[in-house]
């Protein structure tokens, strides 16, 4: 038996799961966005107020960097236009994921749905707001450091892998 299976019908499954995995869904979602902006509010200030990095651990800085691009600083411009567009980009995204969202009935894909849909409406609300996306924490090794990201960021790839586990389930032949 397989994920996609269950001891239910699947027209039980469907009028009884769905309003709970969308409530998951968008909770998910709402608990990112909340978060997510008053945490880089926040550590905005503290960052600045302390003029520099803060060492953590051995391993991991609060650093204050702004990413003007999407991932990794991919598509970086300096444009005016560039935010919005990029942001206009996020949004649709996350208005098809909202849509593939409304119609799940398993909890497990809509909070990975979710998690997605807020990472993304964060950071386009933080780039609307101050033209770059705020990225503040800094994990490294000696001195090769990952590049800077955020609860946004963290978000989307933890909701990425969360969907594309489910999906791997999901779509994996019943065993005999």
């Amino acid at each position: 038996m397989n994920i996609a299976s269950s001891s239910r019908s699947d027209s039980t499954l469907t009028s009884s799961s769905r309003p709970l995995a969308v409530v998951f869904g968008l909770a998910s979602a709402i608990v990112v966005i909340v978060f997510d902006i008053i945490i880089k509010q926040y550590i905005t200030i503290i960052l600045l107020n302390a003029r520099g990095p803060i060492e953590v651990t051995q391993f991991f800085n609060l650093v204050l960097g702004f990413n003007r691009g999407v991932s990794f600083g991919l598509l970086s411009s300096e444009s005016a236009w560039a935010p919005w567009a990029l942001s206009a980009a996020a949004v649709l995204i996350a208005a098809w994921l909202a849509f593939r969202l409304l119609k799940t009935v398993r909890i497990v894909e809509a909070t990975g749905l979710g998690l997605i849909i807020g990472g993304a409406i964060a950071n386009a609300v933080d780039r609307l707001a101050d033209g770059a996306v705020t990225d503040y924490l800094d994990f490294h090794v000696g001195d090769l450091h990952w590049p800077a990201f955020n609860l946004a960021d963290a978000a989307i790839v933890c909701g990425v892998a969360i969907f594309a586990f489910f999906m791997t389930l999901a779509n994996k032949p019943s065993l005999p």
